[in-house]
């Protein structure tokens, strides 16, 4: 028992240091230079900001869009955010808190894979070297370290829960159910995009498996998963509906993401795929003549090609229990891998896959599913593994990987705090692309316009001005018109409130996308602004928490009804001391 005590600590501990090893560049004193870091560093200084403000849900920027307010959170999912925040109050600036959700992010990849692969193989040493072949993984260094696309970076951290959670569900007692709502959960408040790419592989994995749905107690963990899943993410996905529905927002209009004749200028060259090159530099256009040496890593990785070249000679050895879910990430590995490239149709696909905006985004599940399908290839053609070929290999993939590192870039533009000023830039404020789009047509009226309540037609004095944050208080002392306009300092978005004399006055969208009140019958008084978010984004505030409270109860069910059986046996009232 001892020995294999020492045998899992000993694996657990090169896991991790492997996954360190991979953040080494995090360690060093600045920040990468990388595509989108410095958006997302900004975006967690903001939610702290719509904190201090006292939103309790941070939407809300107040000090970003020249001091009118921009909302993320409304419309990119707000996960990373929150456990930034969180960060940020035990480390000294918002760049490092930012290192420190990378680091996470890398640990989280590496024992999530470690763990789903225990459960397929119930081999340690095949899971070690699946978890390291996956967390060194040429792409996924690319989404760190050269686009710190944070999206799709949580969601190499929560693919293989989900599919830990499903794979025990169709396969073993479906005692892990629980993990399908929390990797599900991470991915729905990651990325909206890798949302829709990881729900589409997820969805292909329950209907190869359709027929095991005939199990009333599958089907039956499945609705309940979902339903914890929907309640989980409501916070945020029913104000985004909301935001659709009530005005139009720039994010939302057709063509401004990406367009169809966009789309097919991203592929990736096949020659991409086996390139070594780990540098810095724009994914768009991806060279000059289609010569894309310069631009950043879309190899998969020989830790993955090479024990992808070993499936013609394992055909006949895959266990019969796995053949179903080998094959599935083998086909649909290569699939992935396929649609990256010039020869897909992409000039005939539905409109919907266009949202994915480039087609190498589809490395992120190539490189998952072949993770696993070069893990379960070694372990089918070599079935016994002897540490010290693990260790080789480990190595191996270290001295590939390592260079890659020496290439990467470094700034100092960040102030103290480790954020990006002024407040009025297309970085924190992602390119003003969640502005509604009557503003984002009038962008020189929003830098020059002044930062108070103004009429905007009709007669009236307006005094007494007080803006703090995301409330606002003034005072109408003349009023000389039947209905007068006054256009408010703030970009329209759903969740604010206004009265007038304490009575509730209706918000509408100016000409210029700020909020607008129209006050009627030559009324005077004190009116009041405050964000205090909208009847559907308090309910569905509620309807998470109550999931959440919920969710943790039914994880520990088992462990709850085993405590209430013990009372009972031993003659103890529920209750009792």
């Amino acid at each position: 028992m001892e020995k294999i005590k020492n045998k899992i600590k000993i694996e657990w501990i090169i896991l991790i240091c492997v996954a360190l090893i991979m953040c080494l560049p995090l360690f060093r004193k600045g920040f990468i230079g990388t595509h989108d870091g410095n958006y997302h560093v900004d975006r967690i200084y903001g939610t702290v900001q719509g904190l201090k403000d006292g939103q309790f849900f941070p939407e809300i920027i107040i000090e970003y869009c020249n001091g009118f307010g921009f909302s993320w959170n409304l419309f990119y999912p707000p996960l990373y955010t929150y456990v930034g925040a969180l960060l940020k109050l035990f480390l000294p600036s918002y760049t490092v808190a930012m290192k420190g959700i990378l680091i996470i992010l890398t640990l989280m990849s590496a024992i999530g894979m470690y763990k789903l692969m225990m459960e397929i193989t119930g081999k340690r040493k095949i899971s070690l070297l699946t978890a390291i072949i996956y967390v060194t993984a040429p792409y996924r260094l690319t989404d760190v370290f050269v686009r710190l696309a944070i999206g799709e970076v949580l969601s190499f951290a929560f693919m293989p829960i989900l599919f830990q959670g499903l794979y025990n569900l169709f396969n073993k007692d479906g005692k892990k159910d629980y993990l399908i709502i929390i990797g599900a959960t991470g991915i729905l408040l990651s990325h909206n995009i890798s949302t829709l790419l990881v729900a589409t592989i997820s969805v292909i994995y329950v209907l190869i498996n359709i027929t095991k749905l005939k199990d009333k107690k599958i089907l039956l963990k499945l609705v309940i998963d979902a339903i914890f899943i929907l309640g989980l993410v409501a916070f945020f996905y029913g104000p985004l509906l909301e935001s659709k529905m009530t005005v139009e927002y720039v994010a939302f209009d057709e063509g401004f993401m990406m367009t169809r004749e966009g789309i097919t200028k991203q592929v990736v060259h096949i020659r991409q795929l086996f390139d070594n090159s780990f540098k810095p530099g724009r994914s768009i256009p991806l060279g000059v003549n289609g010569d894309g040496t310069k631009e950043m890593s879309f190899a998969l990785g020989l830790q993955i090609i090479i024990p992808l070249l070993l499936i013609p000679f394992v055909i006949k050895k895959v266990k019969k229990g796995q053949k179903k879910f080998y094959w599935y990430t083998v086909i649909l590995g290569l699939f992935c891998v396929f649609a990256t490239t010039g020869l897909f149709p992409w000039k005939y696909v539905p409109d919907i896959v266009v949202m994915i905006q480039v087609p190498w985004r589809l490395l992120m599940l190539a490189t998952f599913l072949l993770s696993i399908s070069a893990g379960l290839t070694i372990n089918y053609e070599f079935e016994k593994v002897d540490a010290k070929y693990i260790s080789v290999a480990i190595i191996a993939i270290l001295i590939y990987i390592l260079p890659y590192f020496f290439n990467l870039d470094y700034v100092d533009f960040y102030d103290e705090k480790g954020v990006l000023l002024p407040t009025f830039s297309y970085i924190n404020c992602s390119n003003f692309e969640y502005l509604p789009t009557k503003a984002r047509n009038n962008m020189e009226y929003i830098e020059k316009r002044e930062n108070k309540a103004l009429i905007l037609d009709g007669k009236g004095i307006i005094d007494n001005q007080q803006k703090d944050g995301t409330r606002m208080t003034f005072d109408i002392i003349e009023n000389n018109s039947e209905n007068i306009k006054i256009e408010l300092p703030y970009i329209f978005y759903v969740g604010y409130n206004a009265k007038l004399n304490e009575e509730k006055i209706d918000l509408k969208e100016s000409d210029n996308g700020f909020l607008q009140i129209e006050i009627n019958d030559n009324k005077t008084g004190t009116v009041s602004i405050a964000y205090t978010g909208s009847t559907i984004m308090n309910i569905t505030k509620i309807i998470s928490i109550i999931s959440f409270i919920l969710f943790t109860i039914y994880c520990f069910k088992d462990k709850i009804y085993n405590i209430i059986k013990s009372k009972k046996e031993r003659g103890i009232k529920v209750g009792e001391n």
